[in-house]
């Protein structure tokens, strides 16, 4: 099954346009197109989530909070 379709299953039961138009749902990283093999499901995408999804197989993490909710302005090391 390619991703899109399993985002088609997921518009099903939850209804993307349900959202709020602040909200940032759908595909926020990778390809549509690319194969879902195994899935998991987490509240967050958070480093133990990925990692344990990771260790299970899964190219594919379904989460309840969005990765990227406000605009990105830059990705460094720091932290403020």
């Amino acid at each position: 099954m390619k991703i899109s379709e399993l985002l088609r299953h997921i518009d099903l039961f939850s209804g993307f346009s349900l959202a709020e138009e602040w909200d940032n749902s759908g595909l926020l990283l990778g390809s549509p197109e690319a194969e879902c093999v195994r899935v998991g499901v987490s509240l967050d995408a958070v480093s133990e989530s990925v990692l344990a999804a990771s260790e299970e197989g899964c190219n594919v993490l379904v989460c309840h909070h969005p990765l990227i909710f406000r605009a990105v302005k830059r990705i460094t090391d720091e932290t403020e």
